[in-house]
């Protein structure tokens, strides 16, 4: 049995050991300060570090020295138990030494009741946080799960201009094909879109790209295509995640391989700079512009979620490509959009100016945001059944303006003349207004925003909402809000 050592002022001959096996075993410790035990066996001070000392017990004021030295010893050592120091006014005997350490024993369990007490405070305290952030981050992850704000975040537009023949771009014995610089980091780029001017369903051969890094002359995705399978409009490249780590250059290679029949993509307006200009896979320029393309941007790191629509690297395929759903992309008729309806919050008198205005010669929606509401505009009965995604363009139409939030989405059913505004926040599946989160864009920028349903809007059709707002606190003089090339995909 491991026993725990009392050191004592007491003597051998006057303190004897108890007669049954004990727990604690006499330590003497002389007025030079050596230990010796109840046989009279030197103890060396070492000792005491694995036969743990519980108590030190004195019978005179006299002994507090001698003892305050060895407890000093002790800490210095650290030792596993710091003894406390208890004199006793009685005549030395065992019985009167176990009384010793029952007080010594008493104030330890005691301190280590109140450091147990609040160490279990601190594991609740701890404890509360823990649930706090977990909670905290499942309710993100519905957020995300619920694509209320978007995984992917469009960092980079280049609108199309003129068409540019697939089958130019056949490698030859000098180029394998054509570069295009992108004017994002391999960090945080997560997708890529190509516009296609006219499709081929008829076509036999393949569109082959590919993300190559220059610093590391390594490929992180590769993309082989049917032409057939290409639609008209913005198609889109998706990456399996964010690279991370060290931002790098991203260069999209693009060639041809077979026969693209009358299949074209688009090129954008012209670009001055020869970095940015589309040239072949040696650097040599193929043309002064650089091609229609969006780019879109992650958070670094993550594994990344796409629609059905867009086109996965081939090391995410398990067989050959199947066709996507074939869509229609329709713009949003113009007779629509001439018959707006400001939707006001309840209490609410109607301005003295009107809010929303449509600009026909450019097909275009203003829709100017309140000082302390947002401002909302419906057009009626606009969205066909069967509709997946709806995007715009936006921009602030005066250089004078701030920083101006925008939205847009749909809604199934609607009071014609209110609308209550906690329906403008995070869009519910169990709501009928399904809608953006707010996009916030600058004088002199523009951007294009999207909404994708799924499922799709229903055999009843929908209303196209658009919604402006300022940021808290800000002025809304001159803050037109622009809303352009409002498109509709359709199942």
């Amino acid at each position: 049995m491991k026993r725990l050592a009392v050191i004592t002022t007491g003597d051998v001959e006057e303190i004897r050991t108890s007669a049954v096996d004990s727990l604690f075993a006499p330590v003497f410790v002389s007025n030079g300060e050596t230990l010796a035990d109840a046989d009279g066996r030197p103890v060396a001070f070492e000792a005491l570090l694995s036969t743990p000392c519980v108590a030190l017990v004195g019978w005179s004021d006299a002994d507090s020295t001698r003892l305050e030295t060895i407890q000093q010893r002790l800490i210095a050592a650290r030792a596993a138990i710091t003894p406390d120091i208890v004199i006793l006014d009685e005549q030395p005997s065992w019985e009167a030494l176990m009384v010793g350490v029952a007080h010594c024993v008493e104030r330890f369990i005691l301190l280590q009741a109140k450091l147990i007490g609040q160490q279990t405070r601190d594991l609740l305290a701890l404890r509360k946080a823990h649930d706090g952030l977990q909670e905290s981050f499942s309710a993100l992850e519905r957020y995300l799960g619920e694509r209320a704000i978007p995984m992917l975040d469009e960092a980079f537009s280049c609108e199309p201009g003129q068409p540019l023949p697939i089958g130019d771009l056949r490698p030859t014995e000098r180029s394998a094909g054509a570069r295009q610089y992108l004017p994002v980091s391999t960090k945080t780029m997560g997708a890529f879109a190509l516009h296609l001017a006219e499709p081929d369903p008829n076509a036999s051969g393949d569109l082959c790209a590919e993300i190559h890094v220059p610093e590391t002359g390594r490929t992180i995705a590769s993309w082989r295509i049917p032409v057939a399978h290409l639609q008209r409009g913005w198609v889109t490249f998706g990456l399996e995640k964010t690279a991370g780590g060290l931002p790098k250059s991203a260069h999209l290679l693009v060639r041809c391989e077979g026969d693209a029949g009358s299949a074209r993509l688009s090129l954008g307006p012209i670009n001055p700079l020869p970095l940015y200009q589309l040239a072949t896979s040696a650097g040599r320029p193929i043309t002064a512009r650089s091609l229609a393309l969006k780019v879109f941007v992650a958070l670094p790191g993550i594994q990344l979620t796409h629609d059905e629509l867009t086109f996965l690297p081939d090391h995410m395929l398990s067989g050959p490509r199947t066709p996507p759903r074939p869509l229609g992309r329709l713009a949003v008729a113009p007779s629509h959009l001439k018959t707006p309806k400001l939707v006001l919050p309840r209490g609410t008198d109607q301005p003295d100016f009107d809010l929303v205005r449509f600009i026909a010669d450019e097909t275009a929606v203003l829709v100017h945001p309140g000082r302390d509401e947002p401002t909302v505009a419906m057009f009626e009965n606009c969205v066909p059944a069967g509709t997946r995604r709806l995007s715009a363009d936006i921009l602030v139409d005066n250089a004078a303006a701030p920083t101006v939030g925008f939205r847009l989405g749909i809604v199934a059913a609607m009071p014609a003349e209110r609308i209550p505004m906690e329906m403008m926040g995070v869009a519910d599946r169990a709501s009928p207004l399904r809608i953006s989160d707010w996009t916030f864009i600058a004088p002199g920028r523009r951007q294009t925003i999207s909404m994708s349903f799924d499922p799709p809007v229903g055999p009843e059709g929908a209303s196209l909402v658009l919604a402006t707002r300022m940021p808290d606190g800000i002025s809304p003089d001159y803050a037109w809000a622009k809303f352009k090339r409002l498109h509709i995909e359709t199942v």
